[in-house]
C-alpha cells in the first residue's frame, strides 16, 4: 500500500487527525520535518526511500505536495472560512512567538484581516503553495480545484469524525473513536467576542476590497465538500456492494446494510444477517419521516446490552436494546439525523471477556429491520 500523505492546512483539527494516524504506524515509518515538509528535504530523501514510508504529514512548502502527488495516497481537510479566520487569528493571539502575534493584538480582528487580506484565502493559498501553482489568482485558485479533486480523500473540520472513520477504511484500520478537539483557540486564556467576529467577517465579505478573496476561499471550501461527497457516496456504494442488501423500504425510509454484514440467510423462518468480524457494522439509513430504527437481535459471546452502541459521525445516538441473552429487541432513534440524506449508523459492540470458542468476537445476528414512526424512549 502506497504511504498516507496528510497535507496539513494550519488550523484545521490537523493535531487531532495526526494523533489518531500516528497510532497505526511505528515512529521509524512516518516522516515530517517538526510539522512541516520541504521539497528539498523530500528531494533528498527520493520517491524511494518516500515508498517504503507509511505515514508522511506536514504543512507542505513551496511546491512540497507535488512531489508527493505520485509517491503517495493524499489527503487534506478544509474549514469552513469565517471559523477558520477566526480560529487562526486566535491562534496568532495565543502565540506570543508568532510574527503577527503583536499586531494582531493592536488592531483586533476585522481590521487585522483588513490589514493583511492575505489571511482571507489563508487556506487556497496553503494549497497553492503546496503544489506550486503559479500564474494569476484565480490560475492558482483553479489549480487548486482540480488538486482538491484528484486526492484520495477530503474532508471538512466540521465532519472529521466520518473523515476519520472513512480513512480507516480506505486504509484498513479500526474505526476510530470520536477525535478529541487538540491544540484549538479556546485554550490559553485568548478569547474574542465570537458573535461579534463572525459580524466583522460578514462586513468584511460583503466590502468590494476583499469580497473576490472571500469568494476564493469560499470556492474552495464549496469545491472540497462537493469532492467529499462524492466520495462518500462512492465508499458507500462500495461499502453495501454488490447487490445493496436493502432490508426495509416503506413511506418512512428506507434501511441498507453495508460493511461487515454477512448475506441473507433464513433463521427460523426469517431472513437474518450475522456480523462477520470484530470491527464496527454500518447500518445505512436514509429517513423520510421523524422515526426509530429497530430490529430483532440476538447477541453471543458475552456482549453486554449496554456495549452495543450506534453512531451517526461523532455523534451517539439515544438506542434501547433489551433482552440480548438469547434473543431481543434494538431501538435506535433518528430524530436527530438529516430526513431525505443517507446517513452511515455505526454498530459497535463491547465484549465482556474473551471467547473461548470461535467465532472469536461478538456475533450478532439482526432481522426484522423496519423504520417505526412510534415514540422511542431511550
Amino acid at each position: 500500500m502506497a504511504p498516507l500523505f496528510f497535507h496539513h492546512i494550519p488550523k484545521t483539527a490537523g493535531t487531532s487527525l495526526v494523533e489518531e494516524i500516528r497510532q497505526h504506524y511505528a515512529p521509524a515509518e512516518i516522516f515530517s520535518e517538526d510539522g512541516n515538509l520541504s521539497l528539498g528535504a523530500l528531494r533528498e530523501m527520493g520517491g524511494a526511500k518516500l515508498r517504503a514510508l507509511g505515514l508522511i504529514y506536514g504543512h507542505p512548502g513551496e511546491g512540497a505536495a507535488a512531489y508527493l502527488h505520485d509517491i503517495a495516497e493524499t489527503v487534506t481537510l478544509l474549514r469552513e472560512p469565517r471559523a477558520h479566520a477566526i480560529s487562526n487569528y486566535l491562534h496568532m493571539l495565543r502565540e506570543t512567538a508568532a510574527p503577527l502575534h503583536k499586531i494582531a493584538k493592536e488592531l483586533g480582528f476585522g481590521d487585522f484581516l483588513r490589514t493583511y487580506p492575505s489571511h482571507l484565502t489563508f487556506q487556497t493559498s496553503s494549497l497553492a503553495v503546496g503544489i506550486g501553482a503559479t500564474g494569476t489568482f484565480h490560475e492558482r485558485v483553479m489549480a487548486v480545484l482540480k488538486y482538491l479533486s484528484s486526492l484520495a480523500l477530503v474532508g471538512t473540520v466540521e465532519r472529521i469524525d466520518e473523515f476519520a472513520r472513512d480513512l480507516a477504511q480506505m486504509r484498513r484500520w479500526p474505526v476510530p473513536r470520536p477525535l478529541p478537539r487538540l491544540n484549538t483557540a479556546a485554550q490559553s486564556g485568548w478569547a474574542i467576542d465570537y458573535e461579534r467576529a463572525a459580524g466583522e467577517y460578514d462586513a468584511i465579505e460583503r466590502d468590494p476590497r476583499f469580497a473576490p478573496r472571500v469568494a476564493f476561499e469560499r470556492a474552495a471550501y464549496a469545491h472540497a465538500q462537493g469532492v467529499a461527497l462524492e466520495q462518500r457516496e462512492r465508499i458507500f456504494l462500495r461499502d453495501v456492494a454488490p447487490g445493496g442488501r436493502c432490508v426495509h423500504c416503506s413511506e418512512l425510509g428506507e434501511i441498507v446494510l453495508g460493511g461487515n454484514f454477512g448475506r441473507r440467510e433464513l433463521v427460523e423462518g426469517r431472513d437474518a444477517w450475522w456480523t462477520l468480524e470484530q470491527q464496527e457494522s454500518r447500518i445505512h439509513v436514509l429517513p423520510k419521516e421523524a422515526a426509530s430504527l429497530r430490529a430483532e437481535i440476538e447477541v453471543w459471546h458475552a456482549a453486554p446490552a449496554d456495549g452495543i452502541r450506534f453512531w451517526a459521525g461523532g455523534m451517539r445516538l439515544d438506542a434501547k436494546v433489551e433482552a440480548t441473552n438469547g434473543g431481543g429487541r434494538i431501538a435506535v432513534s433518528l430524530t436527530e439525523l438529516p430526513r431525505g440524506v443517507t446517513t452511515p449508523i455505526s454498530m459497535r459492540v463491547a465484549r465482556l471477556d474473551t471467547p473461548y470458542d470461535p467465532p472469536w468476537y461478538p456475533a450478532i445476528l439482526l432481522s426484522g429491520f423496519r423504520l417505526s414512526a412510534s415514540a422511542f424512549d431511550a
